[in-house]
């Protein structure tokens, strides 16, 4: 079990203590707010969205699908303006209940994502 996270500078954090909360509690609290807008990718993926109308900050939730090597797996990144509307701030955080090799390597890939998505809006 796995808890790891980033913000803004992806830098990896392991937390002192694993979180009590499964993956499965969590899509089912995601399944239930009428806020969230819910989708699957081809390849399986269940992506939840949500943003807010006032300041267009973004929540989404990666949940992993069953056949992914990490999973069960959820990867949170929230983004929004900073303070001063100059930059973008990615926070990220992981719930992992696979293999920590497997966790590792799926935390590695969205660090890959989120910064190539910082470097396409000209923001890295």
């Amino acid at each position: 079990f796995v808890i790891i996270s980033i913000m803004t500078t992806p830098t990896r954090k392991d937390a002192d203590a694993p979180s009590d909360v499964k993956v499965s509690q969590i899509l089912d609290m995601v399944r239930k707010s009428p806020s969230i807008t819910m989708r699957t990718t081809a390849d399986g993926w269940t992506i939840a969205e949500d943003r807010d109308s006032e300041t267009g900050d973004m929540t989404q939730l990666s949940f992993t699908p069953a056949y992914h090597p990490a999973h069960p797996a959820v990867v949170l990144r929230t983004s929004g303006l900073n303070e001063t509307k100059t930059d973008i701030n990615v926070n990220m955080n992981m719930i992992c209940e696979g293999p920590p090799a497997e966790c590792d390597k799926l935390f590695d890939q969205f660090k890959a994502l989120t910064a190539q998505m910082l470097e396409d809006l000209n923001l890295a």
